[in-house]
């Protein structure tokens, strides 16, 4: 089959596009694209009608047109062609007054196979990458050729690779192990041999630095560090050693680099604050001025052992809870009515306490807060600085950032900006609005995304939203973003079950994808020097359909993500100047990791339209990569 609509849709370059929504002026030109093709007999050839308005927008109008066919062939739908005998066959299409035609030579059959092979015939690839094979025979009258296309590919062994694209034939690996990989043409067959490693992973070189443009953040050997997390809020106080290894080792296998821990647990865990073998955080119970070491002792073995897994701890020394309550109450979720009450003194003690008791590990940043910004001037506010100010001193090694209320980031409240190493966005449902806004700061500051929609919670039912969450802020808070998903992050009843839940795949697949490209060189749309990458499609502002883009400086690589919607195509027009080099574009699917070919990409205003699918799973991340 000749894919000419989708690849003829994905590479018009015209001046303008529209989504369907608008209202558009009067048609002045149809376009059938492709207008000339070549196929053999009984092959497939799908064409698409393109109607071209006054204003030099543009509209696909394949469905909408009428088809007529002059030649050998049959036409058995909108666009959609057989080739009969060899010749020529003549295709028309009508719309609104306009006609455009197209025109297919169609070849005589090939003559017989006599061998056929795969190119190349191993391959070693680690889990997460792909590979592109082709398939080549030589015929009967002593001809040879490419004929991957037109070959059927089958591989033995679905859960080790699979077929991820078939222009040109792509395998994805996905997990270690050995697969045999089979294309069958003319009665010939030939097969390759596909092995999957593990992925070598580099845990990094703890402690973490900031960047010397302040935009990431980067290991010992100054090899840069994308948060890539997972919330584990009850991690210290809910789990038993031997749960939390499990944590801690399926996490690192998936990629993930960083985790969301609180240190002292209020309501979440089963006896909080009490942990799994009984040891409340303080003795009296609920006086900071007296830790109780037990307590604290195994929580810093908890941390201890997340690092030996490469694992960066994102650290809550006091969780406040959600809304800062005032009145103290077991029902509130965290210390924040507590602390109220507390000498500034006492806070102090507290945070220099917990500085020198996880002194020494360097694979803690501290976050302050806790789903609460305290009230301007009040006590909370001041227990609050005073406990970041000692902790600073007793371990000035380690960063800070905070996770104060949702719809902002942590240099939203004055008092406590300062002390901020790091600036974390907290946004439930567009996490690319104050993603842009962290990254437009002056100074600038690395900026993650701590806190969006969680799986099971916010988000419920098709896990396409949490992964949008992430590809959104992927692209606007450059230096990374924390995922999370009920009931993993308190580690209630199912969490075992829940380490494989269909957002956490998702997540890891876009995690791998972005670790294989230099995200760190990434800078978003319209942002610190670069240009507006989607000039038109873009979608509106605020909106959950909104398109975020991001390109390095040097020409080398132009993502843009279209979110989720109603299941149709949606095209984009992407301003492709400033590519160095020969650019070749594909779109990457984050919710099955499949792959689909666009082709060369010209320098200019190119439209670009995305394969579709199913209403609210059909999001797709344009990858375009110059050599």
């Amino acid at each position: 089959m000749i894919a000419g609509r989708a690849l003829a849709l994905s590479l018009l370059t015209l001046a303008g596009c529209t989504d369907g929504t608008e209202d558009l002026p009067p048609a002045v030109r149809l376009v059938l694209e492709p207008a000339e093709a070549t196929a053999g007999v009984g092959e497939r050839v799908d064409l698409a009608a393109v109607a071209v308005h006054r204003d030099g927008s543009i509209e696909e109008v394949t469905r909408a047109a009428r088809w007529d066919l002059s030649g050998p062939g049959t036409l058995d739908g909108p666009g959609r062609m057989h080739g009969g005998a060899p010749g020529a066959v003549a295709l028309e299409a009508r719309w609104s007054g306009l006609r455009a035609q197209a025109r297919l030579v169609v070849e005589s059959p090939a003559p017989e196979v006599r061998s056929l092979s795969i190119l190349p015939a191993e391959a070693h690839r680690v889990a997460g990458g792909a590979v592109a094979l082709a398939a080549r025979a030589t015929f009967a009258d002593g001809s040879a050729r490419d004929v991957s296309a037109q070959a059927s590919w089958t591989v033995s062994a679905p859960a080790v690779a699979r077929l991820a694209g078939t222009a040109p034939v792509m395998v994805e690996a996905r997990a270690p192990g050995t697969t045999t990989v089979e294309a069958r043409l003319g009665g010939r067959a030939a097969s390759g041999r596909l092995v999957v490693e593990a992925p070598a992973r580099h845990a990094p070189a703890f402690p973490l630095h900031l960047s010397a443009d302040r935009r990431i953040l980067e290991d010992a050997a100054n090899r840069p560090f994308r948060i890539h997390g997972d919330a584990a809020w009850s991690l210290v106080a809910n789990l038993t050693p031997e749960e939390a290894e499990r944590y801690l080792a399926d996490r690192a296998a998936r990629g993930f680099d960083a985790i969301l821990v609180n240190l002292i647990e209020h309501r979440f865990a089963a006896a909080a604050p009490r942990d799994r073998e009984g040891r409340a955080p303080f003795d009296p119970p609920g006086d900071f001025g007296h830790p109780y070491e037990p307590y604290f002792a195994s929580a810093r073995q908890r941390v201890e052992r997340a690092g030996r897994h490469g694992l960066l701890v994102l650290l809550i020394p006091a969780y406040l809870g959600y809304g800062c309550p005032t009145a103290p109450s077991p029902a509130n979720e965290g210390w924040s009515a507590e602390l109220s009450r507390v000498d500034p003194a006492v806070c102090a003690s507290y945070g220099r306490y917990v500085g020198e008791r996880f002194r020494g590990l360097d694979n803690v940043l501290w976050v302050e807060g806790g789903d609460c910004t305290p009230p301007p001037g009040s006590a909370l506010e001041r227990c609050a600085g005073e406990m970041m100010r000692a902790l600073r001193q007793a371990d000035p090694a380690a960063l800070q950032t905070g996770h104060f209320r949702p719809n902002g980031d942590s240099l939203d409240e004055p008092a406590l900006a300062r002390g901020m190493d790091v600036n974390s966005v907290y946004q439930y449902r567009v996490p690319y609005l104050d993603c842009r806004r962290a990254y437009a700061r002056t100074p600038p500051l690395p900026a993650y995304l701590a806190e969006s929609g969680y799986e099971h919670e916010q988000v419920q039912g098709s896990s396409a939203p949490v992964r949008k969450l992430i590809l959104w802020a992927s692209l606007t808070c450059t230096a990374g973003a924390v995922f999370g998903s009920r009931p993993v992050w308190l580690f209630g009843p199912g969490w075992q079950e829940g380490l494989d839940s269909p957002a956490t795949r998702d997540v890891q697949r876009v995690g791998a994808l972005l670790e294989r490209l230099p995200w760190e060189r990434l800078v978003p749309s319209g942002l610190g020097g670069m240009r507006q990458l989607v000039t038109a499609g873009l979608g509106l502002p605020r909106s959950e359909e909104r398109v975020a883009a991001a390109a390095t400086p040097e020409g080398d690589l132009l993502l843009a993500y279209v979110p989720p919607g109603r299941g149709r195509p949606r095209s984009i027009v992407v301003d492709t100047r400033g590519l160095a080099g020969p650019a070749t574009a594909r779109w990457f699917r984050p919710g099955t990791g499949d792959w689909i070919p666009v082709g060369q990409v010209r320098s200019g205003r190119t439209w670009f339209t995305t394969p579709g699918g199913t209403p609210g799973d059909d999001d797709w991340l344009l990858v375009v990569e110059a050599s």
